[in-house]
C-alpha cells in the first residue's frame, strides 16, 4: 500500500504492523506518537 498525503492530512496506523517510511525529498517531515484506545462505552482516549 502506498499513501500520498496532502497538505494538512494526518495518517494513523497500527505501528505493530510492518511499515516503512521513504525519505521526503520535498522537505521536512513532522512525526509524533501517542496511544489511542476506544473504550467499551465508545469514548476515545489518547495519551503519550
Amino acid at each position: 500500500m502506498s499513501l500520498t498525503p496532502q497538505l494538512g492530512d494526518g495518517l494513523l496506523f497500527n505501528p505493530a504492523n510492518f511499515h516503512a517510511v521513504e525519505p521526503n525529498p520535498a522537505g521536512r517531515r513532522i512525526a509524533f506518537a501517542f496511544f489511542l484506545v476506544l473504550t467499551t462505552t465508545g469514548q476515545l482516549i489518547s495519551w503519550s
